[in-house]
């Protein structure tokens, strides 16, 4: 079911630490489609980096139970990674490089060999601070 995704957009390249506390990988996030409907996250081939399956990582982190059950484990892994790759590039802190082009896009191409469609779009929100729960 692999394919090749292309594009243009802004990519935004990030590492993660996939199993605590010293195995990290290189990611890239885009979007493209129609208002950026379409994400794709993908580990960069770093020699001197691990490689992972991200759809095992993402179950590792649970995500059914926050983002649900119903389009399947699959669907919630997915939306663990997107969120994973979407944080990165709107969170203020840790190491990131956003690659744009003079007119604010950057050609890629993806091989995709586990495309996901999401059975319902999927929305990336911040955990409350602690400050903001009640007993």
């Amino acid at each position: 079911m692999g394919g090749e995704q292309t594009g243009h957009g802004r990519v935004t390249v990030f590492p993660l630490t996939h199993h605590w506390p010293d195995r990290r990988c290189l990611l890239a996030y885009t979007t493209t489609g129609d208002f950026g409907t379409t994400a794709i996250v993908g580990a960069l081939p770093v020699p001197e980096l691990e490689h992972p399956d991200l759809l095992a990582v993402a179950a590792d982190h649970h995500p059914q139970g926050l983002y649900g059950s119903r389009g399947g484990h699959e669907v919630a892994c997915a939306g663990w990674v997107i969120c994973t790759g979407w944080s990165a590039r709107i969170g203020g802190s840790g190491p990131r490089l956003d690659i744009p082009t003079p007119d604010g896009a950057c050609a890629c191409t993806a091989a995709s060999n586990w495309p996901i469609r999401c059975t319902a779009t999927t929305y990336c929100t911040r955990a409350p601070s602690p400050s903001a729960t009640t007993n």
